[in-house]
């Protein structure tokens, strides 16, 4: 099945799509294939209402290529070692799974020397407010610069760092045991991901310090903190309903 044939929602212009009318679980090989098509021409994909257990959702992911496994471990599924659990609730005491852990914008895996074609969110439950998941496309926020912007930033180099990024952000910050410490990628500024969409920019990434005069920190800081600003989201972001989401 090709994407044409599946009914097909456009989220905002260029960016982001809802598939309607497909039951994961039971998708046949043709119409998953479909699936991964639509997620390369839109960059994100959102399927609502789906019904999956492990077993279903390890299929689906792997419709997309072979599934990577989470860095820490602490919180994955019983079985299941490449689902990682986000949770806020506890029992007896106990989370159940990483909270906050989704706080702050970010690419995953952007540090790994090849960084993963997307991540997969399956809503198993939601509360009425506050599960909202915000998607930010990096290529048109990338292509709207001015051309002396561009030019000023993609000689520049980015040093992705896990470490770096643990340590830094904003919640449950900590230092990694030394067993799981990557080793950092360097990469130019405009450096694509190895799928999806082809000028994707990594400027906007969490997991980063740029290896470059002291000036040149505060205009890419600057240019991290636009691309989030209210209205750059309104221009360039879409936000997806509970559901099975795939982004870059």
């Amino acid at each position: 099945m090709s994407v044409a044939t599946l009914a097909v929602k456009e989220l905002k212009p260029g960016f982001g799509a809802e598939i309607l009318d497909v039951d994961v679980a039971r998708a046949p090989p043709s119409e998953l294939a479909g699936i991964v098509d639509a997620f390369q021409r839109h960059g994100a994909i959102l399927l609502r209402d789906q019904k999956l257990e492990p077993d279903d959702l390890m299929a689906f992911i792997a419709a997309f290529g072979r599934p990577e496994g989470h860095t820490l471990g602490q919180f994955t599924l019983p079985g299941y070692p490449k689902i990682y659990i986000l949770s806020n609730r506890t029992v007896d005491g106990v989370p159940i799974g990483a909270h906050n852990d989704g706080v702050g914008w970010h690419t995953d895996y952007s540090y790994k020397a090849e960084p993963v074609m997307c991540t997969t969110l399956y809503a198993v439950e939601v509360p009425p407010e506050g599960s909202d998941t915000l998607l930010a496309d990096g290529c048109a926020a990338w292509n709207a610069l001015p051309p002396e912007r561009q030019a000023m930033l993609a000689p520049l180099k980015l040093h992705h760092s896990y470490q770096h990024f643990m340590a830094t952000r904003e919640f449950n910050a900590m230092d990694l045991p030394e067993e799981i410490r990557l080793l950092p990628q360097r990469g130019q500024v405009g450096d694509a991901l190895p799928s999806v969409r082809q000028s994707h920019r990594q400027v906007h990434q969490d997991p980063s310090r740029v290896v470059a005069p002291p000036p040149f920190h505060q205009r890419t800081k600057r240019l991290r903190e636009s691309l989030v600003q209210p209205a750059a989201l309104r221009q360039f972001g879409q936000e997806t309903a509970p559901g099975v989401a795939h982004q870059p």
